[in-house]
């Protein structure tokens, strides 16, 4: 009971209510692996990395097998650079040979992304081929088969979006929908409240992001509003249900929608990154401050990591122009980031994936 408690409670983004119904069924049952690998998947979530680490190691004494507190161990080795070690648990996780399809392919993705920083570019290609081989097909397969050609001039049809910027989608919400009631209150009346507990994001630079799912049912948006965010994911669809794209032909029939608000100071940004688990992103701007540069405050999007330079992006990138109201839609595969701004207006954004179930 206290473990379910403990989701409930992160879901909402409570994460120290989780923090303490974990610790409580741990106390009750030292031996069940599921609530040490659960808060330490909260305590990464909070930046405490060490402690999360500690907790994964726990679980996986518990049962060796463990295959998500190994993944969640080599991801969680990643984010403080010990690359060879957390291919080392992925490795582990793949052995299983009843690891379902879907969890073998995301596995590989996270060995990828570990492959690619370390520029072991032999083996990258050969884990990329097999991937493919057997059928893969998600955002973060199409984003490697995209940094690979980029960085390695490596030639394959990209399964997922093969040409992922021409599917970047602008609309305005304000025209369609009470904008100001449906999401700018709800957004607003969220950092003015202390229920939220905060993540750690390390890709932010003066900036704060909430934790948990702030679209789950029954939270801070209204069901109106969740019902928007669908139609407005299933006109993208529609739009480019001819398009052949493994994007649009192998849509998910099942998905959740995953939601947090970011908060931006004078100055912030958020470096180039995918959503790994997404299928579709989204970001709908709650308030954008008056640009008082060229692109300032912009959302940046990209086929690989590279960075946002004002006059070398035309063949990798580009950039959207965004203000208050409006709502952007793209494949998960795209890296995007936002382009650093001065005023002294908050930015703040609603940023969601579409994440198969």
């Amino acid at each position: 009971a206290f473990n379910n408690m403990g989701l409930a409670y992160k879901i909402t983004g409570d994460l120290e209510a989780a923090i303490q119904n974990y610790i409580e069924a741990i106390r009750l049952k030292k031996d069940f692996a599921e609530p040490h690998n659960n808060l330490g998947v909260v305590y990464q979530e909070k930046g405490e990395l060490s402690a999360a680490i500690s907790s994964f190691e726990r679980a996986i004494a518990l049962i060796p097998d463990y295959g998500e507190a190994l993944v969640n161990m080599g991801v969680a080795l990643q984010s403080i650079g010990e690359l060879h070690r957390s291919i080392l648990f992925f490795e582990k996780a793949l052995a299983d040979k009843k690891q379902a399809q879907k969890t073998k392919d995301s596995t590989k993705g996270f060995l990828l992304k570990s492959l690619f920083a370390l520029g072991e570019k032999e083996r990258l290609l050969k884990e990329l081929n097999n991937l493919l081989s057997s059928g893969g097909k998600d955002a973060m397969i199409g984003s490697f088969c995209s940094r690979a050609k980029s960085n390695y001039g490596f030639q394959v049809k990209n399964p997922f979006c093969e040409y992922p910027l021409n599917y970047v989608v602008k609309t305005t919400l304000s025209k369609s929908y009470d904008f100001e009631k449906l999401f700018r209150k709800p957004a607003l009346s969220i950092f003015q409240g202390s229920e939220v507990s905060k993540k750690y994001q390390s890709l932010l630079i003066n900036a704060e992001q909430t934790s948990g799912n702030i679209l789950a049912g029954g939270s801070y948006f209204s069901d109106e509003a969740r019902g928007a965010i669908h139609q407005e994911i299933e006109n993208y669809r529609k739009q480019f249900e001819s398009s052949g794209e493994g994007l649009i032909t192998s849509w998910p029939d099942k998905y959740e929608i995953n939601g947090w608000l970011v908060r931006y100071k004078n100055g912030g940004s958020v470096s180039p990154h995918i959503h790994e688990a997404g299928w579709l992103s989204g970001s709908i701007y709650i308030n954008v401050p008056k640009s008082n540069g060229l692109n300032d405050g912009n959302l940046f999007v990209s086929l690989d990591e590279r960075e946002y330079e004002p006059t070398e992006n035309a063949n990798f990138g580009k950039v959207i122009d965004v203000q208050t109201g409006v709502l952007c839609l793209f494949p998960a595969s795209l890296h995007h980031c936002t382009i650093p701004f001065n005023s002294s207006e908050d930015r703040i954004v609603l940023a969601f994936d579409v994440i198969p179930n």
